[in-house]
């Protein structure tokens, strides 16, 4: 008999179908068909924020970027965030 490994969705249902660790046994091992690489600017406090987080909640890196970024965007949308951007005139010389 086979005991299936049950976990807590912390973020509210937004990971669900996302691989969560422990849940991946009789899925494919790559996911490639359905996500494309892109390189990203990131601090290293950011990255390891997100290895902390991450590792916490036994998720994968990219699953969580995945699921804050889905977030963000969602709320930007949706109009509940408004993202804090203020406009600045630099002037140059020209040569």
């Amino acid at each position: 008999m086979s005991k299936r490994q049950e976990t807590v969705d912390i973020f509210g249902g937004k990971l669900s179908g996302v691989g969560v660790l422990g849940e991946r046994r009789g899925q494919p091992a790559s996911k490639a068909g359905r996500y494309y690489r892109k390189t990203y600017l990131l601090t290293e406090e950011l990255i390891d924020r997100v290895k902390q987080v991450a590792d916490g909640h036994k998720v994968g890196h990219s699953e969580l970027v995945r699921w804050a970024l889905q977030t963000i965007l969602d709320e930007v949308e949706d109009g509940t965030r408004q993202i804090p951007i203020s406009v600045e005139e630099k002037r140059v010389i020209e040569a």
